[in-house]
């Protein structure tokens, strides 16, 4: 039986897609097929310069900000 992930990334806050991406890089890791579905926010994200706009997260990562990335 194939087991498979799909994830639904509908924020375009970084700490959330990071989150995403990190959970899809496991499930291939253990041979699980992984889909991720960038809707809303999300898709503003994976235009051109869009990682450069917006937000990190809501609440700036407890303060750190964008000085992690």
């Amino acid at each position: 039986m194939v087991e498979k992930l799909t994830i639904v990334v509908h924020s375009g806050d970084m700490d959330k897609i990071y989150s995403a991406l990190i959970i899809a890089n496991g499930a291939l890791s253990m041979g699980m097929e992984a889909s991720l579905f960038f809707t809303f926010w999300g898709l503003q994200r994976l235009q051109k310069g869009g990682l450069e706009k917006g937000p990190l997260s809501k609440m700036h990562m407890l303060g750190i900000g964008k000085s992690l990335y």
